[in-house]
């Protein structure tokens, strides 16, 4: 009974959690990660299991065509985590390791923060993303799923 109770619980989070980043954002990024390779890692495997990672993106998919956010997926081995967003030099990095440190230009960043802000920037590099006339950034008329 519990397991029913929980699982109903996290899927009623994961539409409320889906619907709010649609509603409030224009464009969201993703990284795209092999969730069967991250299973393997004994120590990960059932936090992985636990998170249902799959259905929390089925669900922002179905919401984000709903508000016409645009959803972008980093390539599979795009290292957002290991590239400084300042100087954009790849550094190998251990998943020990939870802050980022450049040698080449000094910066220090949490790992995620870093990486966030990799993804940020691929967003708005992309096509998808564009500029009004007056400078403002507008919601992408195309949707990318």
């Amino acid at each position: 009974m519990q397991i029913k109770s929980r699982m109903r619980l996290q899927n009623y989070y994961f539409w409320h959690l889906a619907n709010k980043l649609s509603h409030e954002n224009q464009a969201i990024s993703l990284e795209t990660l092999s969730i069967n390779n991250l299973k393997e890692n004994r120590q990960l495997s059932h936090s992985i299991h636990l998170t249902s990672w799959g259905e929390f993106i089925t669900k922002l998919k179905q919401k984000a065509i709903e508000y016409g956010t645009s959803l972008h997926f980093a390539e599979r081995f795009y290292a957002s985590t290991k590239i400084c967003h300042n100087c954009k030099i790849k550094k190998e990095m251990s998943l020990a390791e939870r802050e980022y440190v450049c040698e080449n230009c000094g910066d220090v960043q949490q790992r995620d923060l870093n990486a966030a802000l990799n993804l940020r920037e691929l967003i708005t590099n992309s096509s998808a993303y564009g500029e009004h006339r007056h400078r403002e950034i507008i919601r992408p008329m195309r949707i990318e799923i």
